[in-house]
């Protein structure tokens, strides 16, 4: 029968290229504890030809191979003394130490370590990688072309984002992902808008970008109804940007929004640019009318609302979104209402008034969010 050695019984974590002291330390205690140590450190310095003496020699060796990942592993696959393998590891951590070599780009190499360093948030340990390979802060990182930055945005890892862009230039921040992503678009993602304003404040052109969906970093706030994110990046974000090209960006962004219903910012951007309404988009040949259409629930007349729930509904002061200045309301009288519909127009009024009147008084007021958009 054979025996399966799982590597979780000799090492918690396998060989990488960042943990050879905890790998060592463990290994060195299972092979004393299973008597193969001298296999490592021979006392005598003598080579036994018996049987049990070759199966210790493929036991330790074996310990060593199933406890390294697979891109070690190939480094040491053609070795048959397990002390010649556990030297040859020593020695490579030792160089990797000094910082000699490139980075490895593979899927299990160096750059592996970079990517968890900054998913968990932890500056000091990829600070310390970087002092050694200053080159991997604009490498990408597999399996989805992403630099640390993107990793650190896309985690929510406002400190490591913050110092990293300190370390990078204008067009380290435009690197792209396999998706065509920035970093701003993955902090977009994220919703954290502090990480935004850092990312925009080193490279305004971020914010006009668009990935191979055609999104731009506005259009995935909008998308993760991160509110606060898609007001700051509709602020920054230049109308020129959105109009050109035929308005498709400005339609995909009005879609986005009226999708996440953030109406307010729509409705602005409408009132700028009033001929959006009817502009389709590059990829679905949408509109905002259509994305509109497909949402009756926002619309009064499209809810199922009893009588005191459609009285108390209108009741409810909206505040208009400021446009510069430019305000305008519209007024239609109605000429065929008779005398007695025209009296109960005025008593419904009255009571309207009165409940407005009852919700401010008790506090009924909307909170928003004021950015400068104009």
């Amino acid at each position: 029968m054979t025996t399966n050695i799982s590597p979780t019984s000799i090492v918690v974590e396998v060989l990488r290229d960042d943990n050879y002291d905890d790998w060592s330390a463990c290994m060195k205690s299972y092979m004393l504890a299973h008597d193969l140590w001298d296999l490592i450190e021979p006392a005598d310095h003598q080579e036994g030809n018996s049987k049990a003496w070759i199966k210790k020699n493929a036991a330790a060796l074996h310990a060593i191979q199933v406890s390294c990942s697979p891109h070690i592993l190939s480094t040491i696959r053609s070795i048959i003394r397990p002390k010649d393998a556990w030297d040859t590891l020593a020695n490579s951590q030792q160089q990797q130490s000094q910082g000699s070599g490139p980075v490895s780009n593979e899927m299990n190499g160096p750059l592996q370590a970079l990517y968890r360093y900054a998913y968990k948030g932890d500056w000091d340990a990829t600070k310390d990688y970087l002092s050694r390979y200053p080159e991997a802060i604009r490498a990408t990182i597999e399996p989805y072309g992403e630099t640390a930055l993107h990793v650190a945005a896309c985690a929510g890892n406002l400190k490591v984002v913050e110092e990293l862009v300190n370390l990078m230039s204008e067009e380290d921040l435009e690197i792209k992902d396999y998706e065509g992503n920035t970093a701003l678009s993955s902090a977009a993602t994220a919703g954290i808008t502090k990480m935004a304003k850092c990312l925009v404040s080193k490279n305004q052109n971020l914010v006009t970008f668009v990935n191979e969906l055609k999104r731009s970093p506005l259009d995935e706030a909008c998308l993760s109804n991160s509110k606060d994110m898609a007001l700051y990046l509709y602020s920054v974000t230049p109308f020129t940007f959105l109009c050109q090209d035929n308005g498709i960006h400005g339609s995909n962004f009005l879609q986005c929004a009226i999708g996440a219903q953030m109406l307010d910012i729509a409705f602005d951007f409408l009132h700028r640019y009033p001929n959006m309404t009817t502009t389709m988009d590059d990829a679905d040949k949408w509109n905002a009318l259509f994305a509109l259409s497909k949402m009756p629930e926002i619309f009064p007349s499209g809810n199922r609302l009893g009588l005191w729930q459609q009285w108390i509904y209108s009741c409810i002061p909206i505040e208009p979104i400021a446009t510069g200045g430019d305000h305008f309301r519209i007024y239609m009288p109605d000429q065929n209402l008779s005398g007695s519909e025209n009296i109960t127009l005025q008593v419904s009024s009255k009571l309207h008034g009165f409940a407005i009147n009852l919700l401010t008084f008790l506090g009924e007021q909307e909170h928003t969010h004021t950015y400068d958009i104009s």
